[in-house]
């Protein structure tokens, strides 16, 4: 059993989709773009959208010939639960994490450190289904030496940490979706065993968009230590490779938000009254709605900042919650439009 809901916690209906048979694609090799079917029948569970008990880490201020996986058929899925999970918190420099916006206006939203750094949080979704749990990111692992967990200020915790506290084990998730490739993101994928890499998730299909992982293998980025082979390798025959907008999982949409890196994604878990959005990079804390808050990492900073704007205002318009990655106290958020600009309010 999973703990319920703490006090405060948010109770949503769920959505119990029919219609065994239809698969993700014949291959993931193959354009996955199936219509969300009309009809699906639904019936009223309990989703849980809970605060994640966030403790501030802080103290104060292989071959692309070979990774897919054959397709099989979806049974009847219901979605019973999402829980957030903290998988880690880290430090990034703040101008790297805000592009444009000066110092003096981003410090008043973070504290930064000494070196200039400010912090984050790494945050998952646990997703229960009658068809076995779905996680959505991985977070960073615990494959990193002395010196990069001083650069980063890796909290010592990872997703098994996370999964644990929730009665779940690595080896019971049957999908991971990712965002993107990212060490923050997909590092987490992999860990050790004595000198071996091995799968965190040995039973799971790994779900991301197939120019992600074609740019992550040729290390496609202006950041020169953000793919790592250590993460992609030892997971290559789990990868489920998809082609633009499609909906792998019964409730689960793949939404491609370019921008942060060509093959980004946001995940659409639908319920039956309310949706989850969970943007990824695309706007990793509420502060990052401010529409000149990409980041220096984004690869496409225009790109990006149209891809946010129009996620936020579709978000408002469905009345869609917002899951966020790296924001160190809020978990969740709802988007509203103020003066023709798209803000954040923590729920």
């Amino acid at each position: 059993m999973r703990p319920e809901a703490e006090s405060g916690g948010r109770i949503f209906g769920a959505r119990a989709l029919g219609g065994a048979g239809q698969s993700t694609g014949q291959r993931s090799r193959e354009v996955c773009s199936p219509p969300l079917r009309q009809g699906a029948r639904f019936e009223s569970v309990g989703i849980s959208l809970r605060q994640d008990g966030l403790r501030n880490h802080f103290d104060g201020n292989a071959g692309d010939s070979d990774c897919w996986l054959p397709a099989v058929p979806l049974r009847s899925l219901t979605i019973t639960r999402i829980s957030p999970l903290q998988t880690g918190a880290f430090r990034l420099d703040g101008g790297g994490m805000f592009g444009l916006i000066p110092k003096t206006m981003w410090s008043q939203w973070f504290t930064p450190d000494e070196q200039n750094r400010i912090p984050l949080t790494t945050r998952s979704l646990l997703v229960d289904t009658s068809d076995g749990l779905v996680l959505v990111e991985a977070g960073y692992g615990d494959k990193w030496n002395e010196k990069e967990r001083a650069m980063y200020e890796f909290a010592p915790r990872t997703v098994v940490d996370a999964l644990r506290e929730h009665g779940a084990t690595p080896d019971a998730i049957a999908h991971v979706v990712l965002t993107h490739l990212h060490f923050d993101h997909a590092a987490g994928l992999t860990r050790k065993v004595g000198a071996e890499l091995v799968s965190t998730f040995p039973n799971a299909r790994i779900h991301v968009q197939r120019q992600e992982w074609q740019d992550a293998l040729a290390n496609k980025s202006t950041m020169t230590k953000t793919y790592f082979r250590s993460h992609l390798d030892p997971v290559a025959t789990q990868m489920e490779l998809h082609d633009g907008e499609c909906e792998p999982l019964e409730g689960f949409k793949l939404l491609p938000s370019i921008g942060h890196t060509w093959g980004h994604q946001s995940v659409l878990i639908q319920g039956q009254d309310k949706t989850v959005l969970f943007l990824g990079d695309a706007c990793p804390t509420m502060h990052h709605a401010h529409p000149a808050a990409s980041l220096g990492y984004d690869m496409l900073a225009y790109e990006s900042m149209l891809t946010k704007a129009s996620l936020l205002k579709r978000a408002a318009q469905e009345q869609w919650i917002i899951a966020l990655d790296h924001d160190p106290t809020h978990a969740y958020a709802s988007a509203v439009e103020v003066d023709g600009r798209m803000m954040l309010h923590p729920i």
